[in-house]
């Protein structure tokens, strides 16, 4: 007989206040996760539209697939929250599938911003921005922003976040805005041990198509593909780039990022508005060196055979302190 093509879950959960989670999800073919109706992973399943309930997997995966998804503070809520995950099979005759996950406060873990963050984003045809986009929580208002997950972008592959460009594609923005607000963060080890004093700074990579400026805490530390002198909303990127091209990389001094809360911003400038496409994702971490702490990794799960090939042999396990990517070292 037929194998329908996608089963739905669903389960609220109480949180007394948000804190990030840590997910460990196993599926067979392919998933989509949500967090409170916000899409937080996607594997398997086409990339640039919007998946339907008769839509069958890509390709077919191993049995029980695993995946480790992180879910920021910024995409629960304190009260109920409702997880939801769709897992499709590969085609009417699949013989099997599967579905596991569970759910964990997440480990504490240096890293800023890792790839793969939620955002507020500002993408409304025909309105400008508000002024003080950029600053931080006490100064600008950014709850009525929609949220998404990075990659965001339009017309662009591995997007996780498709953005609205209008109605006329000769006329699209020339600008989108990002925020993302974190928490109380503090530069310590797991036994709460500061690491400011072995630390040189945050490593910062953005990919922007076709042109971006990020700014922390108000303050602009890096722009990519942009003109000098004033940024605005209508200033246009340097050359036209391509989401696959290489990310920038940038530093920024230890200094600049002080224990409690943070607030990232970036704008990203098309070349001109009948660009094809756009593209969005950065990450923020930071650099320890030489450093004598107490932070550990512990393995809850143990290593087991993943995949194995006629020119590979590919072992996994689960770290409690895992993170994705780990921080740079030198």
């Amino acid at each position: 007989s037929s194998s329908p093509a996608t089963f739905y879950f669903r389960k609220a959960f109480n949180l007394v206040a948000p804190v990030p989670l840590l997910a460990d999800l196993i599926f067979d073919d392919g998933a989509i996760v949500y967090i409170n109706g916000v899409e937080v992973f996607r594997d398997n399943l086409d990339y640039d539209r919007t998946v339907r309930y008769d839509d069958y997997a890509t390709s077919t995966s191993s049995d029980n697939d695993e995946a480790n998804i992180e879910i920021g503070a910024d995409l629960l809520q304190a009260g109920v929250n409702v997880l939801a995950v769709e897992v499709h099979n590969r085609d009417p005759t699949s013989s099997d599938v599967s579905f596991d996950f569970a759910l964990i406060p997440a480990p504490h873990s240096i890293g800023l911003l890792n790839e793969g963050a939620g955002w507020r984003y500002f993408d409304s045809v025909g309105i400008t921005v508000p002024s003080g986009w950029q600053q931080p929580a006490a100064l600008f208002d950014d709850s009525s922003w929609p949220r998404g997950v990075a990659p965001l972008g339009y017309d662009s592959d591995n997007l996780r976040t498709e953005l609205d460009y209008g109605d006329d594609e000769d006329n699209k923005p020339i600008t989108t805005y990002y925020r993302r607000i974190v928490p109380n963060y503090r530069l310590v080890d797991a036994g709460g041990s500061s690491l400011r004093g072995c630390s040189s700074g945050f490593f910062g990579k953005l990919n922007a198509d076709d042109g971006g400026v990020v700014y922390v805490n108000g303050v602009e530390v890096t722009r990519y593909n942009m003109p000098t002198g004033t940024i605005g909303d209508s200033t246009t990127a340097a050359s036209t780039i391509g989401s696959s091209t290489t990310p920038h990389t940038f530093t920024v001094p230890v200094e600049a990022i002080p224990d409690g809360d943070v607030t990232i911003a970036a704008s990203v400038h098309q070349r001109r508005r009948t660009s094809s496409d756009t593209f969005f994702e950065l990450s923020l971490l930071p650099v320890v060196c030489n450093c004598t702490s107490s932070l550990e990794y512990t393995v809850v799960r143990p290593p087991y055979l993943q995949q194995l090939t006629d020119t590979q042999v590919i072992l996994r396990w689960t770290p409690i302190s895992r993170r994705h990517p780990p921080w740079p070292t030198d």
